[in-house]
């Protein structure tokens, strides 16, 4: 499959500059604090891309061997992780993660499901992914 959905457009992030971000699958972005992003499906006419503008989050949550895990940037120095059913219901919420090394996120591995994992920084850092299991 091409980048982007099958007809071969993409979404796109307006930051408050009004540059342009590309979301490419499976990118996770970093908000701190407060921020207004517009949200785009195809590039806005007369818009330009900005280069270096997205604050790419090096905190991922990703499958490894059969657990899914969340492994932190290296300047998280604690954390704490969500996990919601996609109906939105907190499953499971876990605070005062150290991040020295990868998080095990508790999950029913035996069930075949779709989750969503919140991660949050001690600094208000969020990561986002939904994951199925």
């Amino acid at each position: 499959m091409p980048d982007g959905l099958s007809n071969g457009n993409s979404f796109y992030l307006e930051n408050q500059e009004g540059q342009y971000i590309k979301i490419a699958d499976g990118d996770a972005i970093s908000m701190n604090g407060s921020q207004n992003l517009g949200l785009y499906y195809e590039m806005p006419e007369g818009g330009t891309l900005g280069t270096g503008n997205a604050n790419i989050s090096q905190t991922i949550i990703a499958k490894k061997n059969n657990n899914w895990v969340v492994r932190f940037a290296p300047d998280w120095k604690q954390a704490s992780v969500e996990v919601y059913s996609v109906a939105g219901q907190l499953l499971n919420s876990i605070s005062r993660i150290p991040t020295t090394s990868d998080f095990t996120i508790p999950l029913n591995y035996q069930s075949k499901n779709v989750f969503v994992v919140k991660a949050v920084s001690e600094k208000g850092e969020v990561v986002i992914k939904k994951i199925v299991n």
